[in-house]
């Protein structure tokens, strides 16, 4: 059976209703992840309106829409049955389209977001929309985000500047402005975000293993919905991550038995815990920021991995 992802490299970009970009990281590449990286080949495609994706051609931006880019991408890959991993509002992305194609699922993960909207959700909708529209340097806008992030504040230079590069972009006369569409902006965020699906039907109709990461210090998901979602699956565990960090350390080595438990099918009905893991306040923006679906596909067995 030809790979069907072999043919895809860094900043591939697919075409279905919406452009969009493609992240790739290969096995031994350690990014997003870490634990995965010698698993897995990890794809993060930036949804419509966000990163180096396309905006949307009809200024749409429902969760209807992402569900359907989501499809979109599965399909024009080829893609086998796959893990769907969403963080954010990706997270929201990967419920809906488990509710809306549970047959093309191996596994689900879901990162510090749940059904119900809560505090965090709305704090963060104010950040963004009350934002400046542009910065005289990068560095302007890097102190801004150092400003209004802990999150951001806490990282190093280096990762600093990634994380602006990835959400931010050059104009000709020299200033920076967002990569995202302003009319997502204002749609989702100045007039509202878009109202959520029914997702905990979803949730109990779910029949693959499912895995949901909570973080302790997080406003967005509390330990009550997080526990709640996974009494409404059939086959779940919980992963507690304790005060501030990234998804991606919570793939940390002191952890990968916990998380391999779960890829392996192991991880049913169990929390699990380690004082290791940890999980971002506002939840991981899988770093270039917002690329909210990522896939990954494994060596050994011939699985795929995908998250947001």
């Amino acid at each position: 059976m030809a790979d069907p992802l072999s043919r895809l490299g860094p900043g591939r970009c697919v075409t279905g209703r919406v452009r969009a970009r493609l992240h790739v990281e290969r096995p031994g590449v350690q990014r997003t992840g870490s634990t995965l990286h010698d698993r897995f080949h990890v794809i993060a495609p930036d949804v419509r309106g966000h990163g180096e994706s396309a905006w949307s051609p009809t200024g749409s931006y429902q969760y209807g829409d992402q569900v359907s880019d989501l499809a979109g991408i599965v399909e024009q890959l080829g893609l086998p049955r796959f893990t769907l991993i969403g963080t954010s509002m990706g997270g929201i992305i990967a419920m809906a389209y488990a509710g809306a194609y549970p047959d093309r699922l191996l596994r689900l993960v879901i990162n510090d977001i749940g059904p119900d909207v809560e505090a965090g959700t709305q704090r963060i909708t104010q950040t963004v929309g009350s934002r400046p529209d542009e910065f005289a340097t990068l560095e302007d806008a890097m102190a801004y985000r150092r400003q209004v992030s802990p999150v951001v504040a806490g990282r190093s230079k280096e990762d600093q500047r990634e994380l602006a590069l990835g959400v931010l972009r050059p104009r000709p006369d020299g200033r920076w402005t967002w990569k995202m569409d302003p009319a997502y902006i204002e749609q989702c965020v100045r007039q509202g975000p878009p109202p959520r699906p029914t997702l905990w039907p979803v949730l109990e109709r779910m029949t693959c293993p499912t895995l949901v990461v909570w973080g302790t210090d997080s406003d967005v998901l509390s330990e009550s919905q997080a526990r709640r979602m996974t009494q409404r699956c059939r086959r779940d565990s919980l992963s507690r991550c304790r005060e501030s960090g990234t998804l991606r350390r919570s793939w940390s080595r002191s952890s990968a038995p916990r998380w391999n438990a779960f890829w392996e099918g192991r991880g049913r009905a169990h929390e699990l815990t380690s004082s290791a893991v940890r999980s971002r306040r506002h939840a991981d923006r899988f770093e270039a920021g917002h690329r909210a679906l990522l896939q990954a596909r494994a060596r050994e067995p011939r699985e795929t991995v995908s998250t947001g």
